[in-house]
């Protein structure tokens, strides 16, 4: 007998519409009855969630990730609980009928990852606002629900013109301040890429620019959950408190901040903590309009430091005194060797 394809998206579009026939169930049976066919539909599930992860970007990661990694972990019970089931297979009450309950329970959760994936998000319909906010410069708006939101400069902020009935689904690449309308029916949520943020009213910093090599999140008022996507964990942060996470190995810390220095770039200030070299450069080619490099981009600083509102001349000096590094300027060109 031909092996057949699996279909997981047949398979479960069948189940939806209960077109998912005994004959249906028997193929799918012989066909994950042995380690390398379970392995098979692992994999044709794993591509099948990809597909739909690339195709819905407005959806709920964390819930997404949720589902995921609740039906892989089912799939993998099973796995474990396999019994040997003959080539021509018969429905029999008996050894079968666990199997056929945890493979019963996989197309559910599928079906769950299906449903949530593939229909029409609320707020995926709504119109969609998107601020960009050019370096040197920076803006205040207010959401349609009246959050107040600081966008610092080289950011941008993607957001509905009106919010769906069941939460506040916004998108951010770069820094911005929250003060978010309290919602206990709506929470608001923040997706950045690497990680979410969930709340229901209140406010924080986020900063989290691609080209930077941490996110951070610090919290002035309120409770905060913060979820990193590939990790499928979420921490939680209360008043004065912020997450650090490397974007190369999702290390993290959690620490007490002063919240006024975290958000300290509203009101022009610059503050460094051990900040790594690259990435107050970028910070500083953000806030200045400029094109900072370094000559020898191998070489690694830390950088600590308050500057109050002073000229890029006087910052660079500072970063220059500390590092014993030199500068070259060509107009806005300016390299650190």
């Amino acid at each position: 007998m031909r092996k057949k394809d699996l279909d997981i998206e047949k398979i479960i579009d069948c189940y939806l519409t209960n077109k998912f026939s005994r004959q249906d169930f028997i193929d799918l049976m012989e066909s994950i009855a042995h380690e390398k066919g379970m392995a098979e539909f692992q994999r044709k599930f794993s591509e099948e969630w990809e597909e739909s992860m690339a195709q819905n970007e407005e959806a709920d990661i964390q819930e997404r990730s949720k589902l995921y990694h609740e039906a892989s972990n089912i799939i993998a019970d099973a796995k474990r609980r396999e019994t040997p089931i003959p080539s021509r297979f018969r429905i029999k009450i008996g050894y079968t009928v666990r199997y056929a309950a945890s493979l019963a329970v996989i197309i559910a959760v599928s079906t769950s990852i299906y449903l949530f994936t593939h229909k029409n998000k609320e707020q995926t319909d709504a119109k969609m606002c998107n601020i960009s906010i050019p370096a040197g410069e920076k803006k205040e708006i207010k959401l349609p629900d009246e959050s107040d939101i600081y966008i610092n400069s080289a950011s941008t902020l993607k957001y509905p013109e009106t919010f769906g009935e069941k939460q506040r689904l916004v998108e951010l690449a770069g820094e911005a301040f929250f003060k978010i309308t309290p919602d206990k029916e709506k929470p608001f949520i923040i997706n950045t890429g690497q990680i979410s943020i969930k709340v229901l009213g209140t406010s924080f910093n986020v900063r989290s620019y691609d080209e930077d090599e941490w996110i951070g999140v610090t919290v002035s008022t309120g409770i905060v959950s913060v979820s990193i996507f590939d990790e499928n964990s979420s921490i939680q942060l209360t008043p004065s408190e912020e997450l650090w996470i490397n974007k190369k190995n999702h290390y993290f810390q959690k620490s007490k901040k002063d919240v006024l220095q975290a958000s300290s770039w509203r009101d022009g200030y610059l503050y460094f903590d051990k900040a790594p070299i690259k990435d107050v450069i970028n910070t500083l080619n953000r806030k200045y309009a400029v094109n900072i490099v370094l000559a020898r981009p191998g070489e690694e600083y830390t950088i600590t430091g308050e500057h109050d509102n002073k000229s890029l001349q006087s910052v660079l000096e500072s970063i220059c005194f500390i590092t014993k590094l030199k500068q070259k300027k060509n107009e806005n060109n300016i390299t650190l060797y």
